[in-house]
């Protein structure tokens, strides 16, 4: 006989994935996005040192970035499994657990891309020199593999983060926590913002760059709510005591 739903194992290990996935995509998101952005916006608008536009810095940019991919991609995994084994419980994760699998082979896309926009760092600084609008032709025209799966990758895993942003909302309700229903907000902006800064590499997109700036705010801030949720694990069903039949109890008598 199957266990009732609210007393199912999967419902504490399920949260426990949910933590190491917060865990993990906060650290992604700030060496794999945050710190990245910071290179370029200080070599941008405040050159000097390090911080300017050569092969060095594209380099080390570039390695950040696959670093944070892989621990995207554990992010994506733990949410995965995480989805995965609540669904056991309750099928409606099923959905969320699927996307995140999707956006998890884009994640590995993404690194592939910055290991080749790593290894092309020399014909990307003499073409991003001339115009950072031209950020997207520069790596497609010094590497057309790694241009094609980074945008691809990108893509998949944007599909993937509605996974993780669907799968948070039913945490919510299941665990009865605001902090998952709240991060599965910063998760759908998060979605809403990134779509502008990519549009706006081949089409010109109001403010496109104050969109740009609150990515990697909106990346730590989810995973970080997600890790620091408290959830409240679903108690067994407890039936209601009733009194026994007296036909049930047995006669007293004499011992011996």
């Amino acid at each position: 006989m199957a266990a009732p739903a609210s007393s199912h194992p999967a419902w504490k290990r399920g949260a426990r994935w949910l933590y190491a996935g917060g865990v993990f995509g906060g650290v992604g998101g700030l060496i794999g996005l945050a710190l990245p952005l910071a290179f370029v916006y200080l070599a941008k608008y405040n050159p000097g040192g390090f911080f300017v536009i050569a092969p060095s810095l594209i380099r080390f940019t570039g390695l950040f970035v696959l670093a944070g991919s892989v621990l995207v991609l554990a992010s994506f995994f733990c949410y995965r499994w995480a989805y995965s084994v609540l669904r056991q419980a309750h099928r409606g994760y099923w959905g969320a657990s699927l996307l995140c699998l999707v956006g998890s082979s884009g994640l590995v896309l993404i690194a592939v891309a910055a290991a080749f926009a790593t290894g092309g760092a020399v014909a990307l600084e003499a073409c991003v020199r001339g115009s950072y609008s031209n950020a997207l032709s520069c790596v497609e025209s010094a590497s057309p593999v790694g241009a094609y799966a980074g945008l691809l990758g990108f893509w998949l895993g944007w599909i993937g983060a509605i996974g993780i942003a669907v799968g948070l909302f039913l945490a919510s309700g299941s665990f009865r926590s605001p902090a998952y229903g709240a991060a599965g907000v910063l998760y759908a902006l998060l979605l809403a913002v990134l779509v502008g800064p990519l549009v706006g590499l081949v089409h010109a997109v109001p403010y496109a760059t104050y969109l740009l700036a609150a990515a990697p705010v909106l990346a730590i801030l989810a995973p970080v709510f997600v890790a620091g949720a408290r959830p409240t694990i679903p108690e067994p069903a407890v039936a209601p005591w009733t009194e026994p039949s007296p036909a049930l109890v047995p006669p007293s008598g004499p011992a011996g």
